[in-house]
């Protein structure tokens, strides 16, 4: 093997080869180390291309360092994976700006596994799984052509990679289901900067619209009784994320000092066991259905970290970096401890700015009503009649928002509706708070879970009902467009229904599509997540290894592992004994000489054979196929060309006949 300059091929190979691995990283990494990258990318294809000089030694010196402060400058550090991982693909892309040796290109291949392995630490869904099979073969082939320096362009040159991945492929597949994911009880670590749906723990009129706008799965919810009629319908599904109790007006926030109620005694409906594969993005937030007793993750430096707040909600300290599975158990409450004094003030503070109008209508709506269900009544019935308008782009708020919706603009999203309720029912005496979270979900008859997306995301309220001793979800926004709890968050896409109505069938094939492949990301995720050692045991089980030790699961994983490295060894004794072509070839040419009279020493190589034996007439042929394969199998110079003349000599090798 020679290491000594790489051809402009295969520089240019290893343009597109980073390239490739810069793409995943495109919605993750800061937009200027995506843009500085693409720079360094472009200027060496122009160099390839166009003849462009590259940097000298010390200016690409120069812009390591700048590469190097810039990522301290954006991250603070140069430790960890959001900062190695834009680290990696400045430096990469300058290494490529910069390589022109075996080594250069080398280390860029080396940089490509690396980056290549940061994609696969955020993300380990279907689509990433399946990029990594490509990007795997594609770094394996290049490797080896450097390493061969062969530049063959016919499918041929792929065999030797494939055979090589063929039989990696069953020993990756058998390590990874021998030894399974485990924990050591240890916190995960915190989530860095990345991409955030705008979901938090206060509430301002917009917040739900534009997180509605950003229509993408929020979390799958799997009911673990899954028989139709055992589970909650659609319309039913509240998923609550965070409970606000401090009023100001159509402004609602969360309440520090509020502290978490002792559990209630359950109905008799419940419990409801689910699980929850939550995606990224969500901060510390842990949905769960309405009333949700326990949430149980199986890696106990995850449980450590959940915490239950005030009104049945649950949140981690931290944020743990990437998808997250759970499950929970929601029991439907009935009557509860009496609250204290204390605690019923802090659900009756007014807000601390309401008009004139505002207290004049809260006055007449409360006027002789009984309860707080009669409160209710009154207030959504006025909602009813005053000709409120649910859009999601209502007109702005002037400084007293609440007075100006309730008497000016009466249009608003679920926001508003659900702010302007709880303040209303405040003023009318009647302890009331906002519950932010999803409504609804749409049901996967491929995966039997329930998809829950940014189109769902949804605000109500709750009035604690002194009557049931407990707190009774109101949904205001049915006052106006019951249609949405009902159909869902896109019941008002007007446009997004008339096109499905005018594509028909082949819009129906679309969604089923999406669908099935939703189900099957889904299945790929929720099977890493889940696969530890417990959840292995369950796979034996069902194969009818049933009660197997850890001991005896070890003893069997070192008999595997030894059953593989034997065939591994026999495996490569075959191979060593194979006979390249060209050198088959060669002996093939020289034993059809040796019949017709023309012999070949044993210790006579095959430039002295030409020139002893085949210089003669008639075996002008002969002796220059001799001298050529000389000049292919030990000569030196022939980076560029060497594939494509030994290619055509092994042809003329396996073509030549001995004239008569």
């Amino acid at each position: 093997m020679v290491k000594g300059a790489t051809g402009r091929e295969a520089q240019g190979l290893l343009v597109g080869l980073v390239a490739f691995n810069v793409v995943p990283h495109a919605l993750d990494a800061p937009p200027w180390i995506l843009a500085v990258s693409a720079v360094f990318l472009v200027w060496k294809a122009l160099h390839l291309s166009r003849g462009i000089p590259v940097p000298s030694r010390t200016f690409s010196n120069f812009l390591a360092g700048f590469s190097v402060l810039g990522v301290v400058a954006q991250y603070g550090t140069v430790i960890g994976q959001e900062a190695a991982t834009a680290l990696l693909l400045l430096l990469g892309s300058l290494k490529v700006l910069d390589s022109t040796k075996y080594r250069d290109s080398m280390l860029v291949i080396f940089i490509s596994f690396f980056l290549l392995m940061t994609h696969l630490l955020a993300s380990q869904s279907l689509p990433s799984t399946a990029f990594m099979a490509v990007d795997v073969f594609l770094i394996t082939t290049l490797m080896f052509h450097l390493h061969k320096r062969d530049r063959r362009g016919s499918a041929r040159s792929f065999r030797p990679v494939i055979r090589i991945l063929g039989f990696a492929g069953p020993m990756m597949a058998f390590f990874f289901f021998a030894f399974p994911r485990f924990t050591l009880g240890l916190s995960p670590p915190a989530a860095g900067p990345g991409a955030r749906t705008g979901f938090s723990d206060d509430l301002s009129p917009g917040d739900i619209s534009r997180l509605v706008a950003n229509d993408v799965p929020a979390f799958r919810a799997t009911f673990r009784d899954g028989a139709p009629g055992k589970r909650p319908h659609p319309e039913d599904m509240y998923w609550r994320g965070a409970v606000l109790e401090r009023s100001q007006g159509l402004k609602w926030a969360h309440d520090p000092s509020s502290k978490p109620r002792p559990p209630e005694r359950t109905t008799a409906r419940g419990p409801i066991a689910y699980e929850i594969l939550l995606e990224p993005g969500y901060q510390k937030v842990l949905f769960t259905f309405e009333a949700a007793r326990t949430v149980e993750f199986d890696d106990p430096g995850l449980q450590a970290l959940v915490r239950e707040g005030p009104g049945h909600v649950f949140s981690l300290v931290n944020e743990a970096d990437g998808r997250l599975l759970y499950g929970a158990t929601s029991a439907l409450p009935a009557a509860g401890t009496p609250p204290s004094d204390a605690e019923f003030s802090s659900w009756l503070a007014p807000p601390p700015s309401a008009g004139r109008r505002v207290l004049a209508l809260a006055a007449r709506l409360s006027h002789g009503a009984k309860s707080e269900a009669e409160k209710s009544e009154r207030l959504l019935a006025w909602f009813a009649r005053e000709n409120f308008r649910y859009t999601r782009t209502p007109p702005a708020l002037r400084s007293n928002s609440l007075e100006d919706f309730l008497f000016e603009t009466r249009q608003g999203f679920c926001e508003h509706y659900a702010g302007a309720y709880a303040s209303m029912m405040r003023l009318m005496g009647a302890p009331a708070r906002v519950v932010i979270g999803f409504q609804g979900g749409k049901l996967n008859e491929f995966g039997s879970y329930f998809l829950v997306r940014g189109l769902d995301a949804h605000a109500w309220a709750e009035v604690y009902r002194r009557d049931l001793r407990r707190w009774w979800r109101v949904d205001p926004t049915n006052a106006v467009a019951p249609l949405r709890t009902l159909l869902g968050g896109g019941f008002d896409s007007s446009e997004a229904g008339g096109m499905a109505a005018r594509l028909g069938w082949l819009s129906r094939g679309l969604a089923r599509t999406g669908m099935a492949w939703d189900a099957a990301t889904t299945a790929w995720s929720g099977f890493l997540l889940r696969y530890d050692f417990d959840y292995q045991m369950q796979l034996l089980g069902q194969i009818g290894v049933s009660g197997a030790s850890r001991l005896v699961f070890v003893l069997w994983l070192i008999f595997g592992a030894a059953l593989f490295a034997s065939a591994l060894y026999g495996f490569l004794r075959w191979q060593s004994k194979r006979e390249e072509p060209l050198l088959k070839a060669w002996r093939s040419f020289c034993r059809r000489l040796e019949r017709a009279g023309i012999g070949r020493a044993l210790n006579e190589g095959p430039t002295a054979f030409a020139e002893r034996a085949l210089s003669g007439h008639g075996q002008e042929q002969a002796r220059t196929l001799a001298l050529e394969f000389s000049a292919v199998r030990y000569g030196l110079g022939l980076e560029g060309r060497r594939g494509e003349r030994e290619h055509r000599l092994l042809r003329a090798l396996r073509r030549y006949r001995v004239p008569r």
